[in-house]
This record gives C-alpha cells, structure tokens and sequence, in this order.
C-alpha cells in the first residue's frame, strides 16, 4: 500500500507518496490512477489500475450505453471522476486497436464498439485455442474448470450448433 500527500498550491500540485516501509516511492506530478482529495489536504491510498482495465472498463461503458456515445457519456456511464483527456485517448486508442468506431459529431467524435461484449469473448477464446500446442488437452482442461452448470450449457449448445 502507498499512502500520499498531497498539497494544493495555486494549481500546482505537490504529491510525496510513500510505501509502507516509509521508502519516497514517487514526487512531483499526480500519477495515472492517483486517487487525491486536495481540497482538504487527505491522505489517500493510491489505486493503480491493472494493464488494460480501463480499456476495458471504457470498453463495457461503450456496451452498456449502446448508441454512439461522446466521451462525456462514457464518463457518466463509468461513473468516474477521470479526465475527459484520459477517456478521450483511452477511446481513440480502441479505435486504433479495431475495438470501437468514431464519427465525427461537431468538433467532437462518437464512439462506438465495433463487436459486442460476446463476440469479442469468442474471438479471444478462439485466439487462445489458436495459440495451444494441444488444442484437444487444452480444450479438456477448459472443460475440467467449468462449473456443472457451464458445462451443461456448453454441452447444450454444442449440441444446437452441430
């Protein structure tokens, strides 16, 4: 756990964070995902997000609004206090990924995923089973895992599609 202070001067903001072992692990600049209260100069632990959460949390924000969407939407959907900046990037970089769509709306874009959540499971589960040596024991193995319940639903529809 990383604890932080920060303190707000004019619109400078001054941030020392440091581990529990009480070792300055970073000064200067609020990092990415850096959880700050300046208004009344808290102490706060710092969040950092796993790689590719908050694409995929903008990603499910994308679902979840199910039209064309700005950034500002998406935003409100996350229900988060990031930057219009920070969710601006994150959208157009799924859109250099092929993961979403943009039109131009004004002098703003509208976002929209390109698959749903759905299709792109399969397709992530396909590129997994692509990428086995033994697609048989992997196959066996990803069977072994599921639940009695998944397992029936799988068999079900195994059954529908052949």
């Amino acid at each position: 756990m990383v604890v932080a202070v920060a303190v707000e001067f004019t619109v400078i903001f001054i941030i020392v964070c440091v581990d529990t072992l009480g070792f300055v692990v970073c000064i200067g600049q609020r990092p990415t995902g850096f959880q700050t209260d300046v208004t009344r100069n808290r102490i706060m632990t710092m969040t950092r997000r796993a790689d590719g959460e908050l694409e995929r949390d903008v990603l499910r924000a994308l679902w979840t609004i199910d039209r064309p969407a700005s950034a500002n939407d998406v935003i409100d959907a996350m229900h988060t206090d990031l930057a219009y900046t920070s969710i601006a990037t994150v959208l157009g970089r799924l859109c250099d990924k092929g993961l979403a769509s943009r039109e131009r709306n004004g002098r703003s874009y509208r976002y929209e995923a390109v698959k749903s959540e759905a299709d792109l499971t399969a397709q992530r589960l396909r590129r997994i089973l692509d990428s086995a040596s033994d697609r048989k024991s992997a196959l066996a193995g990803f069977a072994q895992v599921l639940d009695p319940d998944e397992a029936a639903q799988l068999a079900a529809l195994l059954n529908e599609t052949t």
